[in-house]
């Protein structure tokens, strides 16, 4: 439709550009402003300021980005060993998931191991378990990360004595993340994670049952794929005298 003044609201491609230009000389500002606004709001109404915080991150220059992390990943630490009610916590976890997708390796790294520990995934906090978990799992499905698959197993099974009913459907998930990742020579993991996932097709959750099946059918792609079970390693016993016993996965998942 024509304008009925005649003006032309258009811009050119030239100011388009200063435009953008002038925008990431305020994103610090702005982050400042939003964080705020998003904190100050109750855990199920911020989607609205974090979509609006993701378009900021998606116009940030990597040094902005950089900064901005730092002091999120700065004050949730400093949260965890306050040990608080859950919710500064809580909030910093849901704003360090929107900065994943704008993370380098580096900043990958560290906030996967910083999650990856006692004080996070056996917080007294459900929404802080389960976020946590949500956060390693969306490192490993962003691509970023890069984990020895083995070593994170030992320490998800070191930290499941504190696991919280509620967060089971996202360990779920991250284990998930993981099924890929296990070296095809080190499939004997895979047995010694069956009983969780088969008992968690049992969880009153309806998502965690979802969760749980859809790592079985994860388990059962990666046995498909072939590879080497070490019966030995299953049994619990030491790898030494394992010569022998180390039997070969084929796509019928015969061992």
């Amino acid at each position: 439709m024509d304008d009925p003044s005649g003006s032309d609201k258009t811009i050119s491609p030239e100011q388009a550009s200063q435009n953008l230009a002038f925008l990431k000389t305020q994103v610090e500002s702005w982050f400042a402003v939003f964080f705020n606004v998003f904190g100050s709001v109750d855990r199920d109404n911020r989607g609205m300021v974090g979509n609006v915080i993701g378009v900021w991150a998606g116009l940030a220059e990597k040094q902005d980005i950089a900064k901005a992390y730092l002091k999120v990943l700065e004050l949730f630490c400093q949260s965890l060993q306050q040990s608080d009610n859950g919710n500064t916590t809580a909030m910093t976890q849901d704003l360090l998931i929107l900065f994943i997708p704008f993370l380098d390796t580096q900043d990958v790294a560290t906030l996967f191991s910083t999650c990856l520990a006692r004080e996070v995934l056996c917080h007294k906090d459900n929404g802080v378990q389960k976020r946590g978990y949500k956060i390693l799992a969306k490192l490993l499905e962003n691509g970023k990360a890069e984990v020895d698959a083995l070593q994170v197993f030992r320490g998800l099974d070191d930290l499941s004595d504190g696991l919280s009913p509620a967060a089971k459907k996202d360990r779920f998930m991250l284990i998930s993340q993981l099924m890929p990742r296990i070296p095809s020579d080190s499939l004997h993991v895979i047995p010694s994670l069956i009983p969780e996932a088969v008992l968690g097709t049992k969880e009153p959750s309806e998502k965690a049952r979802l969760a749980a099946f859809e790592l079985i059918i994860a388990m059962g792609q990666k046995m498909n794929q072939g590879g080497v079970v070490k019966r030995s390693m299953v049994d619990g016993m030491d790898e030494d005298g394992a010569e022998g016993q180390a039997y070969s996965c084929t796509a019928n998942i015969s061992y």
